[in-house]
């Protein structure tokens, strides 16, 4: 058996086990990254047998012939390296972690909105709580006001006797140009209004005067003796 036979011998075996193993890994159904290896290794030592093959027929050639032959170069063809596919738990792990990563963007979206939400309350709370006070301090400087005006007030009359059975007043008028016949007149206590009053006729220095109803807090006539009349602030 000369070089030449045993060469093709072991091509043919080669090629053989590369079938063989090709055809094993068909059969399991699965992507099995050391068979395929296998495999192109296989293919590599055949083409290295192909290549010393061509050379022995060449030197075979020129010892018969005497004369060098035109060799054919042989051009080692290109075998692709083997990347192993992704296996079926990669594959899995990748899709739960694009869903993961789907729900965290929702709930950031989610927590970004409800957020907003609040600030836009908190604007609104801020601005309501801001009226609501500038009202207060109106209402305090209103009051204030009044209650000077109250104060300041010219003393028109004073009450010098009540007589709840008579339901009528009798004054002591300090500024009779301001207490003439049906002139109205508030009580003044400190720097509030209790009710008014309404000169009903007049006399020496004096007056007598009825109560208005519906002017006295609470409807019930709260006059007393010394309570001072006023022209009502507006």
């Amino acid at each position: 058996m000369n070089m030449m036979s045993v060469l093709l011998g072991a091509t043919g075996l080669l090629l053989v086990a590369a079938l063989i193993l090709s055809f094993g890994s068909m059969n399991k159904n699965v992507q099995d990254g050391p068979s395929q290896t296998e495999v192109t290794a296989l293919r590599s030592e055949i083409e290295v047998l192909r290549a010393a093959e061509n050379e022995l027929r060449i030197l075979r050639h020129q010892k018969i012939n005497g004369s060098p032959a035109l060799a054919t170069p042989y051009v080692t063809p290109y075998v692709a390296p083997y990347v192993a596919a992704p296996s079926l738990d990669e594959a899995t792990t990748e899709i739960e972690l694009a869903a993961e990563n789907t729900a965290l963007k929702h709930e950031l979206a989610e927590s970004r909105s409800e957020t907003l939400k609040q600030e836009q309350r908190a604007e609104t709370y801020k601005d309501e709580a801001g009226i609501a006070w500038q009202q207060k301090i109106e209402s305090s400087d209103r009051e204030q006001r009044l209650a000077r005006i109250i104060k300041e007030a010219l003393l028109i009359a004073t009450v010098t006797e009540w007589s709840p059975s008579d339901g009528f007043a009798v004054l002591n008028v300090q500024r009779p140009e301001s207490a003439q016949e049906g002139t109205v007149l508030a009580i003044r206590r400190g720097t509030g209004i209790i009710g008014q009053l309404k000169v009903s006729s007049l006399y020496n220095d004096g007056a007598v005067a009825d109560p208005i109803p519906g002017t006295f807090m609470g409807g019930t006539l709260d006059i007393m003796p010394g309570d001072e009349l006023i022209i009502p602030p507006l």
